[in-house]
């Protein structure tokens, strides 16, 4: 539900951003990324495996980190 809800938010900028290019109106949308917090913790993982996880997460950021509650 969640990534469908921010693929829906991200293609309904693009389309007002056309839409609205001509009129001189700029659309941004602002959207969270992963935020430190105890859900991405995996029970049963080994310290390595933890870490080697939240690596995988932090991969898929553009900015290589998380975000701080």
């Amino acid at each position: 539900m969640y990534t469908g809800a921010k693929a829906a938010i991200e293609n309904f900028t693009k389309v007002w951003a056309v839409e609205l290019a001509e009129d001189g109106v700029r659309v941004n949308a602002i959207a969270p990324v992963a935020v430190e917090s105890n859900i991405w913790n995996v029970p049963g993982l080994t310290p390595e495996q933890s870490e080697a996880h939240m690596k995988s997460i932090i991969d898929g950021i553009p900015v290589k980190r998380m975000g701080k509650p």
